[in-house]
């Protein structure tokens, strides 16, 4: 399965590669951390936006391990520094292997499992990536939340600000983390 996941994640880079530097982008794949305890798959940078660490996992299915693997090794992740600073924002990018698969035998459909998913992302103060409307979506109760890949000069400072403030609520939010009572 590794091998399968490897090529569909390897496809996957090289398509996402390809939109955002026709947004303008500037990417790097398979960066590692300046303390080397960590690797993502993709760093996006704009300057209208800042940087960004994409994680991508290949799901099969209704499979939650390969969608916890990737959410713990963001959180883990989300301290480290990159070429000497902090990233600006993290995002998700599940790769559903088989999407005909779901609600095949009266589960949810994909639209469902993909809220569902992004939805937990973006509880954690991460970025979901969007393949059908190519946006990086943060969101916060009914407001959406998004950095499109093709014209990230059109997401606004006050929706950049909004951004911000729920990735560092969210942040607080989480076990372990400063003002957390839990």
């Amino acid at each position: 399965m590794e091998d399968i996941d490897s090529h569909i994640e390897e496809d996957v880079t090289a398509g996402l590669i390809e939109h955002f530097e026709a947004g303008g982008w500037t990417t790097a794949t398979e960066r590692f951390s300046d303390d080397g305890s960590g690797r993502i798959d993709l760093l996006v940078e704009h300057p209208a936006i800042g940087r960004i660490g994409i994680e991508i996992k290949t799901l099969h299915g209704y499979s939650g391990r390969s969608y916890a693997d990737g959410i713990a090794q963001l959180l883990r992740y989300r301290e480290l520094e990159f070429d000497g600073e902090p990233l600006d924002y993290w995002v998700f990018d599940p790769v559903v292997e088989n999407r005909r698969r779901l609600g095949s035998h009266g589960g949810p459909n994909f639209k469902q499992f993909q809220d569902l998913m992004q939805a937990m992302a973006n509880r954690l103060g991460l970025g979901y990536l969007n393949h059908f409307s190519e946006e990086l979506v943060f969101r916060a109760s009914h407001s959406r939340l998004a950095i499109p890949v093709a014209d990230p000069e059109t997401v606004s400072a006050e929706m950049l600000a909004s951004i911000d403030e729920l990735v560092t609520k969210r942040n607080q939010e989480l076990p372990g983390k400063q003002g957390d009572e839990r």
